[in-house]
């Protein structure tokens, strides 16, 4: 009877260890999801599985407010820009720049979006150039609910000197 009795232990343990081990492969197995979704991840290597924070591309309403003495008329603008960046929210951006005084007049623009130090946003530089005037811009994104929002400052030089001035605009 005790020798029935061990290889019942035995086998009871053999079954146990069994079941234990299918379990361990099976988790192993499935693959994990992320509610923020594929878009929002990064691709590959150290960063993989993170949240990019700056992913700004997009169509915005701003305006513009010259505070030099040698910026032209007019001093103040409103505009519309649209932000372009790669799938993976990558820190290039590029997209144009249309004023609401002459419409005709489009601006295409390169720069970069980088995290801020300032939590929850992002900083941006961009240079756009006519024939004889060069515009560098810079700020700060900051999100609120779904859309981002940002203010900066901007610089164009051109044959009659330089203007500098602010800028603030919102996603739409």
């Amino acid at each position: 009877m005790k020798l029935f009795r061990k290889s019942t232990r035995l086998s009871s343990l053999l079954i146990l260890t069994a079941a234990g081990l299918g379990v361990a492969v099976a988790i192993q197995a499935m693959p994990l999801k992320s509610a923020a979704g594929p878009a929002a991840l990064s691709g590959s290597g150290p960063d993989q599985g993170k949240l990019k924070p700056c992913c700004i591309a997009g169509k915005y309403n701003g305006s513009r407010e010259g505070t030099s003495g040698t910026c032209p008329e007019p001093k103040t603008e409103n505009f519309t820009m649209q932000i372009s960046q790669g799938t993976e929210c990558d820190s290039a951006i590029s997209g144009t720049i249309v004023g609401e005084s002459d419409p005709s007049q489009v601006q295409n623009f390169t720069g970069t979006v980088t995290q801020s130090t300032k939590k929850g946003c992002c900083d941006i530089k961009g240079k756009f150039a006519g024939e004889s005037e060069v515009t560098e811009f810079q700020g700060t994104f900051c999100r609120k609910g779904n859309k981002w929002s940002g203010s900066g400052t901007y610089k164009s030089t051109d044959a009659n000197g330089v203007c500098t001035g602010t800028w603030k605009m919102s996603q739409i």
